[in-house]
């Protein structure tokens, strides 16, 4: 199996005017060689502070209370974690999802279809109005701020920084009596 990955990766490096989107065939290809080899992904700084943590519960140096107490996590959440930590090693700390697509994704042939259907209008539409035309006339659903991404990316809307108010206000010193302004 490693050897016609790596083929793939090497013929795909050397043909980079194919019409597919060649950086996104490499990293898959390039992904799934890595998990083949089984290599942990990268852990955050709290991640390894948790599993020193962990270790120590392993090791006995400390007690279930004081582990849940440093990580900042309950008596069993803890205890689930170096159940997992015993099986699968530092693993056992990162979360399962982690590296993985979301369930909540939009299917991509959704957003060619509105991509499309977004540059053959012949208007000046707004993200909102967009929207609600798309849902419309086309019944493709998808929010204000997905649309608004989609004309972003292919040029019909440009994104603007917010309006910082440059007036600086200040209170007013207070007056020595009542009544006075």
């Amino acid at each position: 199996m490693f050897p016609t990955l790596l083929e793939k990766i090497k013929l795909l490096s050397f043909y980079p005017l194919l019409q597919f989107n060649l950086k996104e065939q490499i990293t898959s290809y390039i992904l799934i060689y890595l998990k083949s080899l089984s290599i942990p992904p990268p852990m955050a700084q709290k991640e390894l502070s948790k599993y020193e943590i962990i270790k120590n519960l392993i090791d006995k140096k400390i007690n279930g209370t004081e582990a849940a107490k440093q990580t900042g996590l309950s008596v069993r959440q803890v205890k689930n974690i170096k159940a997992k930590v015993e099986e699968n090693g530092a693993k056992g700390i990162i979360h399962g999802n982690r590296g993985k697509k979301g369930n909540q994704r939009i299917n991509p042939k959704t957003i060619e279809k509105a991509k499309y259907y977004l540059q053959t209008m012949d208007f000046d539409f707004k993200p909102t109005f967009a929207m609600e035309k798309l849902e419309k006339n086309h019944n493709i659903k998808l929010s204000k701020e997905k649309v608004r991404q989609i004309m972003i990316e292919i040029g019909l809307w440009k994104s603007r920084a917010r309006k910082k108010n440059n007036e600086y206000r200040s209170w007013r010193q207070r007056k020595d009596y009542y009544g006075e302004m």
